[in-house]
């Protein structure tokens, strides 16, 4: 997997897997701080779930779930009803979540609610059970599924203090079912109400923020969504980018990463959605708010124009990609790796093959094939060797 990819994975899966620890930490701080003050061999299954967590965030899916089966191993070891056991089943959700299977996330769901439901039906640590399961039920296209956990799960949320950013995610999932069921009022009130509740409880710089992240998830959830389903979540996707890029630019204005990283997940959808030109625009707006910025490093600079140029290298729109490539290409000399090196070397390589530039492109692939080899790939040099000899063709 290339950087750029794992760094753009990272936040949601952070947020996402870190999110479901604090979580049932706080819906079990008791037995949560006896477990770890007393030992009770539970040193060994934390040290597997941070291990998992790092490995998900870097990209290392299978090294991840190894770690999270380690896990689910020692927590059988401390019993069913240990807190630990429903923490892992939490984790074997997102991650199955993550990788699209919806069937396995629903069963470990459902596992979880098993053994919380004897804690009472107003057990606050059930909303975000419900809102998963509401979230499988919009992919796989059944409305009135969706619907019935969005229903219980806003009934607990109105009695219960717990994590008051949930009552915001479910405005947000109603007005997915509003839209889907041809209610396009119900999906703007909704919509709104979310938004709404999302600025009061964690105020407006992080109220866009919030909103952009969802939207790429409910956007990238559509790909993998029941065809009958699968338009709608994206429409909602970029109401609610549409909509967090506006929060963004009026609450932390246009220099601070959350702005350009919103114009990135904006031009994603838009891709989606099969309208280029959009996708582009966003593109360039961000890369020149990246460029202009003095908010960030050359590190993070060069990061963010790599991930504008290389879809569109992907694209093979070669021309509106190369700026954002070049100049990542020059941040990225300020970076001390060698593995984000090969990456933009091999994107920007081939953006310049593309436009016909073929005597600058060998000089970017020899400095490739040097990287390469020096990192023991050789394959990948000995192919782009080949590639220097078809260039060098066209050039005689």
């Amino acid at each position: 997997m290339k950087v750029a990819d794992r760094i753009r994975r990272k936040c949601t899966t952070i947020g996402v897997m870190a999110l479901s620890l604090l979580l049932c930490s706080a819906a079990f701080p008791d037995s949560w701080n006896q477990a770890r003050s007393a030992g009770f061999g539970t040193v060994q299954w934390q040290r597997n779930i941070f291990r998992a967590q790092n490995a998900r965030a870097e990209g290392r899916s299978r090294e991840a779930d190894i770690y999270l089966q380690q896990a689910l191993t020692d927590a059988k070891q401390l019993g069913k009803h240990h807190p630990f056991y429903t923490i892992t089943l939490r984790h074997l959700s997102d991650a199955a979540v993550l990788k699209y299977q919806f069937k396995e996330a629903r069963d470990f769901s459902i596992k979880e609610l098993e053994l919380l439901k004897p804690l009472g039906d107003d057990y606050q640590d059930l909303v975000p059970i419900y809102l998963r399961l509401a979230d499988i039920a919009l992919a796989e296209g059944n409305l009135e599924e969706a619907s019935h956990s969005l229903d219980k799960a806003k009934a607990l949320k109105e009695q219960a203090m717990f994590n008051p950013t949930f009552k915001a995610e479910i405005s947000l999932r109603r007005a997915m079912v509003a839209l889907a069921k041809n209610d396009p009022g119900e999906f703007r009130s909704l919509t709104k109400s979310g938004i709404d509740e999302w600025i009061k409880m964690v105020k407006e710089p992080k109220a866009g923020t919030n909103l952009s992240e969802y939207a790429i998830e409910v956007a990238r959830l559509s790909l993998h969504a029941d065809k009958k389903l699968s338009k709608t979540l994206r429409e909602a996707a970029l109401e609610f980018s549409t909509r967090a890029l506006s929060l963004i630019k009026n609450y932390q204005g246009s220099e601070g990463l959350g702005y350009i990283q919103c114009l990135q997940h904006l031009g994603e959808i838009y891709r989606m959605h099969k309208r280029p030109l959009d996708e582009i625009a966003c593109y360039q707006r961000g890369a020149e708010a990246c460029i202009a910025t003095k908010l960030l490093n050359f590190k993070d600079k060069s990061v963010v124009l790599f991930q504008y140029g290389k879809p569109l290298v992907d694209q093979k729109y070669y021309a509106e990609a190369l700026p954002m490539l070049r100049q990542s290409e020059v941040y990225s000399k300020k970076v001390n790796s060698k593995n984000f090196r090969i990456d933009i070397l091999f994107h920007l390589s081939a953006c310049l093959a593309g436009l016909n530039q073929a005597e600058e492109s060998i000089t970017f692939k020899r400095e490739l094939v040097d990287i390469l080899e020096s990192k023991g790939r050789r394959l990948e040099a000995q192919q782009q060797l080949r590639e220097i000899d078809a260039l060098s063709a066209r050039i005689k």
